[in-house]
């Protein structure tokens, strides 16, 4: 929970949680009917605040999303202004969509479609362009879309790893302008450009941020993680216990699928001093996958 600044939201409630970015949130974890109701008292307070500060919430715009993984979850009804939020099984907070089982089925839908969209918009426009050109134009319009915040929804399912990897091995033909439907040319193609799958290039980055979070480079808290009995506490190569999970959404989330990652690597990459060094020994791994004809199948 964010710390309470007088005057702020969240200064306003008590045991629900207040994040105010480009969209605002409020959540609160829901166990009982006494939570429900706690929410909209809540949610009460915060119309009081609105009012002191002189500002203003439309209902109307907003959302109610219940994300749990039980078969009869506690429902209730919260309003605003006496008007009953909407619900929804899905919802875009901060250039992500978050659904109600966290399987991110619908982010997956939708930043292919974008990515997609965009790709075939450069071929049109950009065809008669030197490989420099295209390549860059894939790097800074196509890859961000398909890999922004991918730490947070990086997917396990194959179907959903190569949804994305599609949009990738199209954009290698676009670049190279090698369009021949025959086994490895995918493979042939990506090293010609150098590239690396991007559920490569997803551990990588997963990696590289819970080795910040370790060193306190970024404020991401570690104090749940528990070291492996044979750790050593003042080593920064110490292998992790993985977190129990008793659903996907939870064992294949950030922390347990990353430290699985971790524990994995060489003593040599995990007692890298710092974030470059680190950087330096991924890119000789191959954590999760590479491209190789065996591996190449055309969309």
């Amino acid at each position: 929970m964010g710390a309470r600044i007088p005057g702020s939201p969240q200064s306003a409630v008590m045991g629900t949680t207040v994040r105010l970015f480009a969209d605002t949130s409020v959540y609160r974890r829901i166990n009982s009917e006494a939570d429900t109701i706690e929410l909209q008292n809540d949610l009460d307070k915060l119309q009081e605040w609105e009012v002191a500060n002189k500002m203003e919430f439309h209902p109307g715009k907003c959302q109610l999303l219940r994300i749990t993984n039980k078969r009869k979850p506690i429902a209730a009804d919260y309003s605003i202004h006496s008007q009953n939020i909407s619900k929804t099984d899905s919802v875009k907070y901060l250039g992500v969509t978050i659904d109600s089982k966290l399987a991110w089925s619908d982010h997956y839908n939708k930043i292919s479609a974008k990515a997609n969209s965009t790709l075939a918009f450069l071929r049109r426009n950009t065809y008669a362009c030197p490989k420099p050109v295209k390549e860059t134009c894939y790097n800074a319009f196509v890859r961000p879309t398909v890999e922004y915040s991918s730490c947070v929804w990086d997917p396990h399912q194959q179907n959903n790893i190569q949804q994305l990897e599609k949009i990738q091995k199209r954009a290698a033909r676009y670049v190279t302008g090698n369009h021949a439907l025959i086994e490895g040319n995918t493979a042939r193609n990506m090293t010609t450009l150098g590239w690396v799958p991007l559920e490569e290039r997803r551990a990588r980055s997963k990696l590289l941020l819970l080795f910040k979070a370790r060193t306190g480079d970024i404020d991401i808290p570690t104090n749940d993680l528990i070291l492996s009995s044979r750790a050593n506490r003042n080593s920064l190569h110490s292998n992790y216990l993985v977190p129990y999970s008793s659903v996907n959404s939870h064992l294949y989330s950030f922390f347990p699928s990353t430290i699985r990652l971790w524990n994995a690597l060489p003593q040599s990459a995990k007692a890298s001093a710092n974030i470059d060094l680190l950087k330096g020994q991924l890119n000789l791994l191959k954590i999760r996958s590479a491209y190789t004809p065996s591996q190449c199948q055309f969309p």
